[in-house]
């Protein structure tokens, strides 16, 4: 894909005014993360003094969207920063740096503080959380649905902070995307998120080959998949004296801008060939095949117009 075939655009909105932005130099690097607000380095050059402005004095929110031909929204959420940046090299071009998150400041800094009589139902205390940080909430887990909390409980700290200790407690996965809160089943996809299986293989978009690892499992929170290899007590390769320990399959790919890859959502991958890393306490790297069904844990997308840009899609996976 050749520069003058990428398209980025965005559309701003700060305070009442509208501004969609095309035609100039952009480029964007996108992060979603499981239970994290998915946030993006969004760098717009020459963009009107006006806008900027505009963006610096109000409460404002972007969508971006990128490709080919047709764009798809790659991005939307709340801009937090906005910062010209003057190269001293270029007397010409400005820079305007815009740092953003899906669920925005809120996401950061809400406290959540509430206490809850015994009999409560689980899936109350999920919709205030989601409430505290400004988004509405989309749950597809049966036993949050249906519990109750059989004691009083007393919630005083970070929003974000009490959303991880629950979603440990009853096994859940959260993800925050578009202004929603998503809370799913542990190694099971959120069907809000994913309705389809994305195939990734040479023929559908993958760049270069995928990265297979090894990665140490938390025994208190681990549910078996095929693959897994697992070490009873003993000594390692290296002679190191080790408890039992569980190693995982993680898979990593870089695929064309692809934005129906979504975190707590699931791609099959078909390869003929990978790379494998060397693990220490294993004493080796991987054999066999890299081919099989994903659940994707983090995504990154990045891209732009520029002549060395490119657009493309980093997962990163373990088997179901």
């Amino acid at each position: 894909m050749s520069a003058l075939d990428r398209i980025v655009m965005a559309e701003i909105t700060a305070g009442t005014s509208v501004y969609t932005v095309k035609g100039l130099d952009m480029s964007f690097d996108v992060n979603a993360e499981e239970e994290q607000a998915t946030t993006a380095q969004i760098r717009i050059y020459n963009l009107s003094e006006n806008i900027v402005n505009d963006i610096q004095q109000n409460n404002s929110k972007i969508v971006l969207s990128a490709g080919k031909e047709t764009v798809d929204v790659v991005f939307q959420g709340d801009i937090f920063f906005c910062q010209p940046i003057k190269d001293a090299t270029n007397a010409v071009d400005t820079e305007i740096l815009l740092d953003c998150f899906d669920g925005g400041i809120g996401y950061l800094s809400a406290r959540f503080s509430r206490s809850y009589a015994a009999g409560i139902m689980v899936s109350k205390i999920y919709k205030d959380i989601a409430a505290s940080l400004g988004l509405t909430l989309k749950l597809d887990a049966a036993n949050v649905l249906t519990a109750k909390r059989l004691r009083a409980s007393c919630f005083d700290g970070q929003a974000k902070d009490v959303l991880k200790n629950l979603n440990r407690e009853y096994r859940v996965k959260a993800k925050l995307r578009d202004g929603a809160l998503y809370i799913g089943e542990e190694n099971a996809v959120i069907n809000s998120l994913a309705r389809k299986i994305p195939l990734l293989s040479v023929d559908t978009g993958l760049i270069g080959l995928p990265v297979v690892a090894f990665e140490r499992v938390d025994n208190k929170n681990y549910n078996s998949v095929e693959g897994d290899i697992v070490l009873p007590p003993g000594l390692n390769a290296y002679g190191e004296t080790l408890k039992k320990t569980i190693y995982r399959k993680t898979i990593s790919c870089t695929s064309l801008l692809n934005v129906d890859y979504v975190v707590g959502g699931q791609f099959k991958l078909e390869t003929e060939k990978f790379t494998s890393t060397f693990n220490k306490d294993l004493g080796k790297k991987s054999k066999g095949d890299a081919n099989g069904i994903y659940y994707i844990r983090s995504i990154v997308h990045t891209g732009g117009t520029g002549v060395d840009a490119g657009f493309s899609t980093i997962i990163e996976g373990v088997p179901i």
